[in-house]
């Protein structure tokens, strides 16, 4: 069988020279916590660079504290690595594409565009409460 154009790549993470490995450097020596919760993100994050779960979720895959986790995860939105959408104990973590991304090239800029705006593609906020609950208000951290 042979492997559709879409499936050919499906398995990477881009990490863009100038801005990736900055930031990722940055963070690295700012917050070196906050980088291991940023890695595992990378690690888990959908086509659309975004990681649907709970804190608890992150901090047992990766062997820490919920409350540690609970702290990179707020110093990464302060600092604009990722937005978040809350609805209990459950967030929508969506990286910033400008740093690392898992598609093509035209789904990045796109992305880029609504990620400055507070959303990235496809997660429109009607998608977001469906994900996350529709009859739920959202919380949303970053404007």
């Amino acid at each position: 069988m042979e492997e559709s154009k879409y499936m050919k790549n499906w398995d990477f993470v881009q990490l863009y020279r100038k801005e990736g490995i900055s930031a990722l450097r940055s963070l690295i020596h700012a917050q070196p916590t906050a980088a291991g919760v940023y890695l595992y993100l990378i690690s888990e994050m959908d086509t659309a660079n975004g990681y649907l779960c709970t804190l608890k979720d992150i901090a047992g895959a990766i062997g820490v504290n919920p409350s540690t986790v609970t702290r990179a995860v707020q110093f990464l939105s302060d600092n604009q690595y990722i937005l978040k959408f809350k609805r209990g104990s459950s967030f929508l973590i969506i990286l910033d594409p400008s740093v690392v991304w898992r598609s093509n090239a035209v789904w990045r800029d796109k992305a880029k565009d609504r990620f400055n705006s507070g959303l990235s593609i496809p997660y429109s906020v009607e998608n977001i409460k469906v994900l996350m609950d529709k009859d739920t208000m959202l919380s949303i951290d970053n404007p």
